[in-house]
């Protein structure tokens, strides 16, 4: 049984915000992004003095925002913030190199590697030249998509629901994107477009995709309905299925059903019921919490004086490959019930 990972629940708690959307801070540090180095001046306008450059992505301290602001045009498009006062690691016959530079060249984000810039841009300039042939190779098969909707087996498969994934405006929002302004390395979980739009791994193959096409939405709107049909009326009403387990002795199912507070609910049935028919429990109101760095994430659930705790192990380990499913009575744990098989 192939692993379904809920991509979109997991990135929602890994996104960031880039410099370029928020304040600028005194007395912290900072990235030098501008690809050719950052030039250093001796008074806060384009008219004071080069004293220096600083290096892409090399750190700087900043120690004043003097807030004169400044708008220049780069790539194309108008990049605005304020001259800055910084402290480099750089000495020039002992003296620390300092200045004025201008604050649309900074990030609180440590930039993407020069490798990594030639593999974004590489993929960037597949969506300029419209080269779908490339595009499919760009594809980890099968790609996983959100359950019910089936996955993509093959680059034939990609080809037929194209436009389910990519439509014009996500289109539009790659092939004009900066490799170094609108994508940022994140660790583990690789490199990203904006705050999640699209993930590439380092090696430039697509990752996932949180831009959901209206293809997408209808088609997925379409086959919920139809997989309501196949559960039992108490539980029809939800947004997205999350996911579900089997016990020894229980089906456990959790579904979104407040997409805007993102609140979960839990069903679970003897193993020998099927879901059409009423589950023996039924709880609502879960919040979802990540464990780890690793996509680990657990719902909690409430029943007056018991909590449910639903691990959903996205690392599994030899002891606990799925996760479990435990119960505690005024805070102590009663029970603990081990997950053997996932559901998709």
């Amino acid at each position: 049984m192939k692993l379904r990972i809920n991509f979109i629940t997991l990135i929602l708690f890994f996104c960031h915000i880039s410099i370029f959307s928020q304040t600028i801070f005194e007395n912290q540090e900072y990235y030098a992004i501008a690809p050719s180095g950052l030039l250093i001046r001796n008074q806060p306008s384009l008219k004071g003095d080069k004293i220096g450059k600083i290096r892409y992505s090399e750190r700087v301290k900043l120690t004043k925002n003097t807030g004169i602001e400044l708008s220049i045009k780069d790539e194309g498009r108008v990049i605005s913030g304020n001259w800055v006062y910084v402290l480099t690691n750089s000495y020039i016959n002992n003296e620390q190199v300092k200045g004025y530079v201008f604050s649309g060249f900074l990030s609180n984000e440590e930039p993407l590697k020069h490798d990594h810039i030639k593999t974004v841009s590489r993929f960037i300039n597949y969506f300029k030249t419209k080269n779908k042939e490339a595009i499919k190779k760009t594809i980890k098969y099968p790609f996983n998509r959100p359950y019910p909707i089936q996955d993509i087996e093959n680059e034939d498969e990609f080809l037929t629901y194209y436009d389910e994934i990519f439509d014009k405006e996500l289109e539009e929002k790659i092939k004009n994107s900066s490799p170094i302004r609108d994508w940022s390395a994140v660790g583990w979980r690789g490199i990203m477009l904006e705050r999640g739009t699209l993930w590439l791994d380092y090696d430039g193959s697509i990752k996932g995709i949180l831009h959901e096409t209206q293809l997408h939405k209808d088609k997925m709107k379409k086959l919920i309905e139809e997989e309501k049909n196949t559960i039992h009326e108490s539980i029809r009403d939800y947004n997205r299925f999350d996911c579900m387990f089997e016990t020894k002795t229980q089906r456990i199912r959790v579904d979104l059903v407040d997409d805007k507070k993102y609140l979960y609910r839990l069903a679970i049935w003897k193993l020998s019921k099927s879901q059409k028919e009423k589950p023996d429990l039924i709880l609502y109101n879960g919040k979802v919490t990540m464990d780890g760095s690793g996509g680990n994430h657990y719902f909690e659930f409430y029943k007056g004086i018991y909590k449910y705790i639903c691990y959903n192990m996205v690392l599994g380990t030899n002891e606990y490959p799925y996760g479990s499913i435990d119960v505690y009575k005024d805070n102590k744990q009663i029970s603990e019930d081990k997950f053997i098989k996932r559901i998709d």
